[in-house]
């Protein structure tokens, strides 16, 4: 998440990774979400990267663990003081980074979730572990929440060019990869990287301005019910 060539935060891979995810859990219709592991990111601070995430957090709707500990017996969520130590010029610096975020029916789930010390743990991190009780995941209690997307066909003449005008601005400010514009062999491998990037920047700034000028449609809710595993993915297209 930071630009070699001048050590400072690339807040456009960010973006493009949290954007990629987010439409993983759209298009596969997830009804529980758990991300886990060492997100870099101390929710306590206020960084462009820390804001950018929690944008995140609160858009999917998912459940920063450790920002509501819970002392009951059936719902043990420990007050986690850090989960990473550095020490640098004998300064010991410490931060909680590393994390369990998960929507309402998963967090609610939750029997034990806290860290483990241990002398033979020789790593930086604390290793972090949760307990769920799967009996309480029920997919017939949680409604479907259908998030409202822009709409083209349901945009005036005014919106569709404050959408054209913003997209472009968006747009002059990504810079093809220099690498790639100089590069002549043809189905080159060395730069996927690079373009799979420019891409993901591109579909970000569209996404982006279409959030921005668009006007939204959807967004209503549809109870689960009894469905059937694997209706909408094997069955449903199919009907149409």
């Amino acid at each position: 998440m930071v630009d070699p060539q001048n050590n400072a935060f690339n807040d456009n891979e960010l973006l493009s990774l949290l954007a990629e995810i987010e439409q993983i859990i759209a298009r596969s219709e997830c009804r529980n979400v758990l991300l886990a592991g060492d997100i870099n990111c101390d929710f306590s601070r206020n960084t462009p990267m820390v804001n950018i995430i929690r944008d995140f957090v609160n858009t999917t709707g998912l459940n920063i663990f450790w920002s509501m500990p819970d002392n009951s017996e059936t719902h043990r969520i420990t007050n986690i003081p850090f989960t990473y130590v550095n020490t640098v010029n004998n300064v010991t610096h410490s931060s909680v980074i590393d994390h369990f975020l998960g929507n309402d029916r998963l967090f609610n789930a939750v029997v034990e979730a806290d860290v483990i010390v241990s002398a033979d743990n020789h790593s930086n991190h604390l290793p972090i572990y949760c307990k769920l009780n799967i009996e309480l995941i029920n997919l017939n209690v949680e409604p479907e929440i259908k998030r409202p997307k822009p709409s083209w066909d349901k945009a005036n003449l005014d919106q569709r060019q404050d959408y054209d005008e913003t997209l472009n601005n968006y747009l002059s400010e990504i810079n093809p990869p220099e690498p790639c514009v100089q590069c002549y062999t043809l189905n080159c491998d060395v730069h996927t990287e690079d373009v799979e990037q420019y891409a993901a920047n591109i579909c970000e700034a569209v996404n982006t301005a279409a959030i921005q000028c668009l006007p939204a449609v959807g967004g209503t809710l549809n109870k689960h019910g009894n469905g059937i595993p694997g209706w909408l993915e094997y069955v449903k297209p199919y009907q149409e």
